[in-house]
């Protein structure tokens, strides 16, 4: 289903075959967002978890790691990210937080203010 208009199965199964052969989709950076945001605790000094608007995208030096940045300012939200797009902030304390999440283990590191 897409905007209001059922795909064509021929569609649909060049869509299936495209997608099979990519690493990582769509949906499922969505569930990941959301697993890790369940699975984040952070910094004692940070805001509160709900005030930070948050930044995904796949490492490029480690396709099974995605790198994080939540950051205050603009409205709080989750969002998947092409790795140059991501914000890059050189100071600002807590207002930033970054840390990386390892697909195979499911653990943080590197999570610090910046």
């Amino acid at each position: 289903y897409i905007e209001g208009q059922l795909m064509k199965p021929a569609t649909f199964l060049i869509a299936a075959m495209l997608l099979g052969g990519c690493a990582h989709s769509l949906s499922g950076e969505e569930g990941l967002m959301k697993a890790i945001e369940g699975s984040v605790s952070l910094p004692k000094e940070a805001a509160p978890f709900g005030r930070y608007r948050r930044h995904y995208t796949w490492a490029k030096d480690d396709p099974d790691t995605v790198m994080a940045v939540y950051a205050l300012g603009g409205k709080p939200k989750r969002l998947w990210l092409p790795e140059d797009e991501m914000p890059i902030v050189l100071d600002g304390g807590c207002t930033v937080v970054t840390f990386r999440y390892h697909l195979k283990s499911k653990l943080i590191s590197d999570l610090r203010c910046n």
